[in-house]
Order: C-alpha cells, then structure tokens, then sequence
C-alpha cells in the first residue's frame, strides 16, 4: 500500500506541474483606456516557480489522500482477476486525473483577470 501512495504522489505532482505550467500564465497584459498602448508585465521567476510547486503539491497531497481512502475502505472477500485489477487501477487514475483537471480549470478562471 505504501508502494501506491508513493506512486501516486510522484505521479500527480508532475501531471499537477505539468498542468500548472500550462495554465498559470507569467506574464499579464494591461490596456490602457482610450489608448493603443499595452504594458506587459511578467512575473518574476521565483514568485512563478513556487506558485507552480505550491500548485504541484497540494495536488500531489490530495491525490495521496484519496490513494489512500480508496485503498482503506475497499473491502472485498473475493479474488480479485487481474482484468478487474486493472480496470480499477485505470477508474481511479482517471478520477485523479479529472480532479486535478478540475480543479486546474477553477484556479484558471479564478486567476483570470
């Protein structure tokens, strides 16, 4: 069981990271009002980089918890054949993954000016 939380952990922070990277955006661009002119202002690195590991992390803990959960209360008296081994494993990777997507897209709206 340790195997799969540790698994999971790596795995979600670099898919968090990865979406992070595409979503949070570093640089923001400012129109002026009854002008032409735009004003590109960027993030510096280090504000950027944590707010992608500070991103990263907190997916990475919550995909660890429900890794965790799922493997705790699931309670089975049967074998278990490797094809419903493996769907399971496929479900729950994909629930993961559409968590963090989700929740991807609401710090994307929420960030967004």
């Amino acid at each position: 069981m340790e195997k799969l939380i540790v698994k999971t952990g790596v795995y979600s922070f670099l898919i968090a990271l990865l979406i992070g990277v595409v979503f949070f955006k570093d640089t923001t661009v400012v129109k002026y009002d009854g002008s032409a002119v735009t004003e590109l202002i960027q993030l510096p690195l280090r504000q950027y980089l944590f707010k992608l590991l500070r991103f990263s992390s907190l997916l990475s803990l919550v995909a660890m918890a429900i890794a965790w959960i799922s493997r705790y209360f699931v309670i089975t008296k049967e074998k278990t054949r490797f094809g419903v081994l493996l769907k399971s494993y496929i479900i729950a990777f994909l629930l993961v993954l559409l968590i963090i997507f989700s929740v991807a897209c609401i710090l994307f709206l929420l960030n967004r000016p």
